[in-house]
């Protein structure tokens, strides 16, 4: 498989990962909510795990389904290591 057949079906692959997850009920602004609930857990917690656990409960508390609040914080989190690593954190 060349690259552009790789790259094509990588993109289709994410294409169809991201249509479930919006269906899901996943969208921009529980995305959102969970980096703000990211960027609280980083000082209330030491443990990364724990900062996982943190922020799918107050997400689930507001009613986010378990599977979309598990996806939404780990995109939180990618989200906020991009915006560290961009001020050289």
């Amino acid at each position: 498989m060349g690259f552009k057949a790789f790259f094509g079906s990588l993109i289709g692959v994410l294409k169809k990962a991201w249509d479930l997850a919006e269906k899901a009920g996943l969208d921009d602004n529980i995305i959102q909510f969970a980096l703000k609930y990211v960027r609280t857990a980083q000082t209330k917690y030491l443990d990364n795990n724990e900062r996982r656990e943190w922020v799918v409960r107050a997400l689930v508390d507001h009613k986010v389904p378990e599977g979309v609040a598990r996806l939404a914080t780990e995109l939180a989190v990618k989200l906020l290591k991009d915006e560290l690593a961009k001020v050289g954190v």
